[in-house]
């Protein structure tokens, strides 16, 4: 009976983390735009601003997606590539990179550029920043960005949290525009990562994701 108390805490602890999440992030919410999503290494959907090489399996809203991705220089450089399996644009392969111009330190955040959809096969290309900042001693992840729109070159943002429950499980929020996911990672291996998320909104019919990450530096 002791040893179920800890336990209990901590789902009590992980329900409440979800919960703040929730109504921080909580709005009546429409469909993310796709394209916005998965171009390179993210959060959860949204790129945030490191760089890690490795291959992703995610199913979006019914969309099957695979994504490649290669850090030749470490921490300065990503490409990637993002295929969709299909649905629209099915085998249209859309390459996207994303350079660092400050490395994270103590007290300041890793910020990178990025480019999605370079050779231009779903449209016009989007440019974006991305800044991220992990706080070790509090097992908080930190993560903002701005995406030029590439139509109406309106500036459009976006915020996220991850917050580690247990020594493989966190808990995570992501918003953009009026679009809000919430959901936990599993990493069972330190090269192997489990995410699931649920979009919080009424319009959408299909609202779980879900994403396999294999990481594995290439040179």
């Amino acid at each position: 009976m002791l040893k179920e108390a800890p336990m209990k805490n901590k789902s009590v602890l992980i329900i409440l983390f979800l919960l703040v999440v929730y109504s921080l992030f909580s709005n009546s919410c429409s469909a993310l735009e796709s394209r916005f999503k998965y171009m390179g290494s993210s959060m959860f959907t949204l790129p945030n601003a490191y760089s890690y090489s490795g291959v992703d399996y995610i199913y979006d809203n019914d969309r099957s997606i695979t994504m490649y991705r290669l850090a030749p220089f470490g921490k300065f450089l990503e490409l990637s590539g993002m295929k969709r399996l299909n649905g629209d644009n099915a085998e249209k392969f859309v390459l996207n990179c994303k350079v660092t111009i400050l490395e994270e330190d103590k007290l300041i955040p890793q910020i990178c550029w990025g480019m999605s959809d370079y050779n231009k096969e779903l449209g016009s290309r989007i440019f974006y920043f991305a800044a991220t900042k992990t706080l070790d001693w509090f097992g908080i992840t930190l993560n903002a960005g701005m995406i030029k729109h590439p139509i109406t070159t309106d500036k459009q943002y976006y915020y996220g949290i991850e917050k580690t429950i247990l020594p493989l499980i966190s808990a995570f929020g992501e918003r953009y525009d009026d679009s809000t996911i919430i959901g936990f990672k599993l990493r069972a291996y330190p090269e192997v990562s489990f995410e699931y998320g649920r979009y919080i909104q009424e319009n959408t019919s299909k609202p779980t994701m879900i994403k396999l990450s294999y990481f594995k530096s290439f040179f």
